[in-house]
């Protein structure tokens, strides 16, 4: 029987502590990415380009809410709104996307907003979740943020 040396112990404990590190990942959008879009309700706090992006006023509520089979649905700030999406890694597209068709004049800027939102869904290409923020990337650094309904 072979018995181990204190050398080769420390080496040992170094190559599986090496690995362990290695399993954990060194992206914390990633691993919450992964494990984040599905579940709790998100509400849109900004929107168009990422580096100027325009605040959703206070009395307009957009959300959106993926469940684990990929369906998608929430408010479009007047009307109701579902379909379905595709992810793979940090990819993302939306597809589907059908709306019911009230007629909202209050606040006024509502049907405008509502509009911008459904056209923007079909152009993201990506998201991002960090902390509890929901980033849905489209071309030409224009996006949409969203921050966990009850945060």
């Amino acid at each position: 029987m072979r018995m181990w040396t204190s050398g080769t112990k420390s080496l040992a404990c170094c190559l599986a502590l090496l690995a362990i590190a290695g399993c954990a990942g060194n992206s914390k959008a990633t691993s919450e990415s992964q494990a984040g879009i599905s579940g709790p309700e998100w509400r849109l706090e900004s929107y168009g380009p990422l580096d100027s992006a325009t605040s959703v006023p206070d009395a307009i509520e957009i959300t959106i809410l993926v469940n684990d089979s990929r369906e998608v649905s929430g408010s479009s700030g007047c009307n109701t709104y579902r379909g379905s999406c595709t992810v793979n890694g940090q990819s993302i597209r939306f597809a589907s996307i059908s709306s019911t068709k009230r007629a909202c004049p209050d606040p006024p800027e509502v049907m405008k907003l509502e509009r911008q939102f459904l056209t923007a869904l079909a152009e993201i290409t990506r998201y991002e979740i960090n902390d509890n923020v929901l980033t849905l990337f489209a071309r030409e650094g224009r996006g949409l943020v969203f921050r966990r309904g009850n945060s």
